[in-house]
């Protein structure tokens, strides 16, 4: 069973196991990706969504690219033929998803975001990297989904008693479902345009035709901002934002899934929950509840089923 795992797996050119590197730079990317909701929500309190997309993705796209240019030109090469593939993953993974993303977070809180991307995402990209890719998704891996799922059922019944859920925050989830799918599709053009380019330029490119695209989309009210009202500590957060959530985190996923595949480094999406409640709970005072534990325990459980088993294909290396 083993050897048939390793054929299948050599045959997808993905490693058998995971390297040590690729894993904890999964972890820590994911984990700035889950600070990254809280505060989102504290900066749109002096702007408008897409005003905050485009200071966060504007700002990053530039850090990106300038990164991108200090490497030398076999690095930063990207080739004629992938410019399609580049322009359409900055459009889909950085415009349209956090425009959605963004907005979503506006009418709903940052803990919705923080547990309806990350759960979600993978879920949607395991089944089209399946389709698409020909990973292969065996049955332990579809348990350990199950069991990060059930801990999100755990979290969203004590979030959704009814008399909360009102068509605000109902609006706002939908958009982040959308977003969530949005992250799905990139993470499958991902995997195809890594294969292709070096995951820096193509991130970097993809970052700055996204950020500016949202660009446009914001001038309106980018205009009508009133510039003087924003103190020192809005400029710091977008910073932050723009430097460990956007930049760091995009350069580790995007490494991710060029070593270890699209479905399989997306499910490290599941880590982000926990980081977002923590931040939460530090920022903004959203305490989770008991039941809320109990749910994030579950969906650790589920990523460690899924990614550190016993088995050839998930097993460490160096």
């Amino acid at each position: 069973m083993e050897n048939e795992i390793a054929q299948k797996v050599a045959k997808a050119d993905l490693p058998i196991t995971i390297p040590v590197k690729t894993f904890l730079l999964l972890l820590i990317g994911t984990a700035f990706w889950g600070s990254g909701f809280p505060l989102t929500k504290i900066v749109m309190s002096s702007v408008t969504a897409d005003v905050a997309a485009f200071f966060r993705f504007g700002i990053g796209a530039l850090v990106m690219v300038v990164y991108c240019l200090t490497k030398n030109k076999t690095t930063r090469k990207v080739g004629r033929g992938n410019w399609q593939l580049i322009i359409l993953a900055g459009f889909i993974g950085v415009t349209i998803f956090n425009l959605l993303l963004f907005t979503g977070l506006h009418f709903a809180n940052a803990s919705d975001g923080s547990i309806i991307i990350p759960i979600l995402s993978p879920v949607i990209t395991v089944i089209l990297a399946s389709f698409f890719l020909h990973e292969k998704l065996r049955r332990i891996q579809v348990i350990g989904i199950a069991v990060a799922l059930f801990g999100t059922v755990i979290f969203f019944s004590v979030i959704f008693d009814g008399s909360q859920l009102h068509l605000q925050r109902f609006l706002g989830i939908l958009l982040l479902l959308g977003s969530a799918l949005c992250w799905a599709i990139y993470t499958i053009l991902g995997k195809r345009l890594f294969q292709r380019v070096d995951p820096l330029p193509a991130t970097a490119y993809g970052m700055l035709i996204g950020s500016l695209i949202i660009g446009l989309v914001a001038l309106p009210n980018l205009i009508t901002t009133n510039w003087g009202s924003l103190n020192f500590n809005f400029w710091l957060i977008n910073l932050y934002l723009a430097v460990f959530p956007t930049v760091l985190a995009y350069l580790f996923y995007n490494n991710g899934v060029k070593e270890i595949g699209g479905g399989r480094a997306s499910v490290f999406m599941f880590f982000v929950p926990i980081s977002g409640l923590i931040v939460s709970a530090l920022v903004l005072y959203e305490i989770p509840t008991i039941f809320q534990v109990i749910g994030a325990l579950f969906m650790i459980i589920g990523v460690y089923i899924v990614n550190v088993q016993k088995i050839p294909m998930w097993g460490f290396s160096k």
